[in-house]
């Protein structure tokens, strides 16, 4: 290598020629097509709609579970709603603006970022929205929560992961994901995610030094390193996502391939990896979704990819008109939802990506849920009917 030296457990190696995995070469990229909308792909309706007035202002990022939604107002409050969209609570909570909060064991955790403050990530009750414990760190922001275990882990975007005691607010470790850089250098972006995997111990996120994208692979326990996986020259690399135990996913490359990365083997092993329609890479913030085997992930193009993570295999691609940047796809049963870069909205069916007829959006589409009530909850901004919306399949 003739970048600077970096220790790493496994090595990824991107070129436009393909990628390397297990000694063989990718599969060449499927020809990329479009589809027209189809008839019989089924319809998703408006079934509830929770105002600006209910929220006290218009939502950022969003997350559901059986009580409800949860939602970050404004960079200045968190609000809770109820399955038919009334609200249970508002606690105010500076700096929670579009990050995925994270919600369980009767808590919810929110990234903050606050502009020139001090950011991190805020505890408070899912009952009461009662503040449970808050983790700050002067002039960094808050970018991305996740779980295991007893713990919750906190990225910040200046590349520090802390692991946080649930039930106490206690620190338990605090981790430099580069240390041999500079600080200044290290970078997550704001919206990424982590992907953990319980049956290694594992916690993964992708980190940019200098503009360069790593993977980096550290233990839940300790925080220490388990290696990084060097993206090299790939350009755009979307953040991992657990695809089932001890393998990850992710997007990487121009152009644009899809790797898995088992975490089982000592040293961790090189990647396969699958080519798809991406010429220009993914958004770290465009996090990828797995239903089953069924990947889905978008590329910056605007393509709307699902792959088979069994076979590896490109199942379907559909193009945006315009690209797919800072979005969560979802999945609920059958169907797909993404928001593009212009925040519209785009509906697809999970089994071949047949375009699906859905509610007129007036503003935009900021963020995106799967309800455990069975339908997509979706987070509009601006326009006549800004506030939280809840779509369900027709006849559902």
């Amino acid at each position: 290598m003739t970048r600077r030296q970096v220790v790493a457990a496994v090595v990824l190696v991107l070129t436009g020629a393909g990628c390397a995995g297990g000694g063989g070469r990718a599969a060449s990229a499927p020809r990329p097509h479009e589809h027209a909308p189809t008839r019989g792909a089924g319809s998703i309706a408006r079934t509830m709609t929770a105002s600006v007035g209910v929220l006290g202002g218009e939502p950022g990022g969003i997350s559901a579970d059986r009580a409800g939604i949860v939602a970050a107002i404004d960079e200045e409050r968190v609000v809770s709603l109820d399955q038919r969209g009334d609200r249970l609570w508002s606690s105010a909570v500076r700096g929670a603006a579009r990050g995925w909060p994270w919600m369980g064991d009767g808590m919810v955790v929110i990234p903050t970022l606050v502009s020139g403050g001090s950011g991190g990530c805020v505890a408070l009750d899912r009952a009461t929205g009662a503040r449970r414990w808050s983790y700050q760190e002067r002039g960094a922001d808050g970018v991305a929560v996740a779980s295991a275990g007893p713990d919750v882990y906190c990225a910040l975007g200046d590349g520090v992961v802390v692991a946080i005691e649930r039930a106490t607010g206690a620190r338990r470790w605090r981790a430099v994901l580069e240390p041999s850089v500079s600080r200044s250098l290290a970078s997550v972006s704001e919206r990424s995610a982590f992907a953990v995997d319980s049956t290694t111990h594992t916690l993964a996120l992708t980190v940019w030094f200098a503009g360069h994208p790593y993977l980096s692979l550290r233990r839940l326990d300790t925080g220490a390193e388990r290696g990084l996986v060097d993206l090299l020259d790939a350009g755009s690399a979307s953040s991992p996502v657990a695809i089932r135990p001890g393998l990850l996913a992710v997007g990487a490359s121009e152009p644009g391939h899809v790797c898995t990365i088992d975490l089982r083997p000592q040293p961790v092993r090189a990647p396969a990896c699958v080519a798809v329609p991406a010429p220009t890479g993914f958004d770290p913030s465009a996090i990828p979704v797995v239903s089953g085997h069924t990947l889905v992930i978008t590329s910056k193009d605007g393509w709307v990819i699902a792959i088979d993570t069994a076979r590896l295999k490109v199942l379907w691609s559909v193009r945006t008109p315009a690209p797919i940047l800072d979005s969560h796809p979802v999945v609920v049963g059958p169907d797909v939802l993404v928001a593009d870069w212009a925040r519209v909205p785009w509906l697809l069916r999970l089994r071949d990506g047949a375009k699906i007829s859905g509610p007129s959006v007036e503003g935009a589409v900021i963020a995106t849920a799967a309800d455990a009530a069975g339908g997509f909850d979706v987070a509009v901004r601006g326009g006549a009917h800004a506030g939280i919306e809840r779509w369900t399949q027709s006849g559902a």
